[in-house]
């Protein structure tokens, strides 16, 4: 069934069509006769043919002549970005400093290129992307966030299949309007407990939880004071709040002792940090922003999703770990617990003004049982089992010092290595290595600014030191191979 072309519109879209496939963006089958291709290798442009222009493919015609419209209508911008006027038609269409359009369009078919097979080597976590159609390689998995390796784990699957059977597998409704299942009563606690805070309020994603907290709790005349490497979940979050929203450059204390002394407000003021970022595998000088932040009476709000049960005497995360005790903790359930959700840990006073206001929880369907479940098991296992914690760090160090002795840079000093590459090459790099039966995850904008590409790893508990070698070997060769 064809799309439905807009007269009115047509013209402008097939323009746009013909400008993004003069960029190279469209592979030849793709474009199933609307344009004619001469030679064996196109480098030049397209030239429309001379037949019915609803001939250009469906979806992409759907995509750019609802971009188009839009752009018409509203000069307040799609995805967010700024303006500019074209030369020609006189009309607009959004871009950005790396040409928004063209890189969106770009982006489906290079992951595409990427992503042809998947299957993890280790038997922790051996599963396949749903998309996956081949899965005769065998691929080292340098993705996930597993980090304990509990995927698979005997114990958490027997403890969510008499969960299957004895609470069904839906929440059954939000929280407001069925209150919840005793299993998450127990989770709270336990996760309150393990965390070393009075209450804990469960979301059904880490992201629910960011956003959850940071717009109840903020308010216009506040101010969010953000690292400029935050989250996307706590930019939305605060932006959402309508609180004045301030960053301060990447884990620098002193910059956020100045920024607190010049940014004075009559209510609350907060600061954001995480305990491990995800993007640049480093961790944030937690005691020295705790002292900023007491000295100048702020919320302390640490986002420890990567870093909680990881480190510390009593492996909380990187709050133990830094000997401090944040206002509010927030961590998920679906990176070390290796189950699905999210929680925010606070007093117990503002624990209870959250899990009873906060609309994120409010009006959305309670957390899965079966996923409480199998955190509560999750929690178990790594309570029980610290050998997990000592092989996750052995082996980023081994792996980290394999790269550095084949000349290969990574940032950071956490289990999550990111190794930089020309914007252009990312996903090429990542899509050798896939052929190499090495699975990477290939970050570029706008999960990481222009020019600030890499290859994001992960290490895990399931991987042995073998498969470390051989991912740092495979690694080396693809990086020299495009320099």
């Amino acid at each position: 069934m064809r799309a439905t072309i807009c007269p009115v519109w047509i013209d402008r879209a097939s323009d746009v069509a013909l400008r993004l496939i003069n960029g190279g963006l469209w592979q030849r089958e793709r474009l199933r006769g609307g344009f004619a291709i001469s030679g064996a290798e196109h480098n030049g442009p397209y030239e429309g043919t001379e037949g019915n222009r609803e001939e250009i493919p469906d979806l992409f015609m759907a995509y750019v002549q609802v971009n188009a419209a839009s752009c018409e209508v509203s000069r307040s911008g799609v995805f967010g970005c700024r303006w500019r006027s074209l030369p020609r038609r006189g009309y607009r269409v959004p871009v950005s400093d790396i040409e928004n359009i063209q890189q969106f369009a770009h982006r489906p078919k290079r992951i595409n290129d990427a992503v042809d097979a998947f299957s993890s080597y280790s038997r922790d976590l051996n599963f396949p992307l749903q998309r996956v159609v081949d899965l005769d390689a065998k691929v080292i998995n340098l993705a996930s966030y597993d980090y304990l390796g509990l995927h698979g784990n005997p114990g958490i699957a027997e403890a969510v299949r008499e969960a299957v059977g004895r609470l069904g597998t839906g929440s059954g409704g939000s929280s407001r309007a069925i209150g919840h299942h005793a299993v998450h009563q127990t989770l709270s606690e336990r996760l309150a407990s393990a965390v070393g805070h009075e209450h804990v309020t469960l979301f059904s994603s880490g992201y629910a939880a960011n956003v959850g907290i940071l717009s109840q709790l903020m308010r216009p005349g506040d101010v969010v004071f953000l690292d400029r490497l935050a989250h996307a979940s706590a930019i939305d979050g605060a932006k959402l709040s309508g609180a004045r929203v301030a960053t301060f450059p990447h884990n620098d204390p002193v910059a956020l002792d100045r920024r607190l002394t010049r940014l004075t407000c009559d209510g609350e003021r907060l600061v954001y940090v995480e305990g491990f970022y995800s993007m640049d595998g480093d961790r944030a000088p937690l005691a020295e922003i705790a002292a900023v932040c007491q000295k100048h009476g702020a919320l302390l709000l640490v986002d420890e999703a990567h870093s909680e049960f990881l480190v510390g005497p009593r492996h909380r995360g990187s709050c133990d770990d830094a000997g401090i005790v944040p206002d509010i903790y927030m961590g998920t359930l679906s990176k070390t617990l290796n189950a699905q959700g999210g929680f925010i840990a606070a007093g117990r006073e503002l624990g209870e003004w959250i899990e009873t206001t906060t609309r994120a929880r409010i009006f959305s369907g309670n957390l899965s049982p079966l996923m409480a479940s199998a955190a509560l098991a999750a929690l178990d296992v790594v309570a029980a089992e610290p050998s997990r914690r000592d092989r996750l760090w052995a082996n980023t160090r081994a792996f980290r010092d394999a790269l550095a002795e084949r000349g290969v840079p990574a940032y950071g000093d956490t289990q999550i290595v990111a190794i930089p590459v020309p914007d252009e090459h990312c996903y090429d790099i990542s899509a050798q290595l896939l052929r190499d039966d090495i699975w990477v995850g290939p970050a570029v904008y706008p999960v990481v600014p222009v020019g600030k590409a890499r290859l994001r790893l992960s290490i895990t508990a399931a991987l042995d030191p073998g498969q470390l070698l051989q991912a740092a070997d495979r690694i080396a060769h693809a990086m020299e191979s495009r320099r």
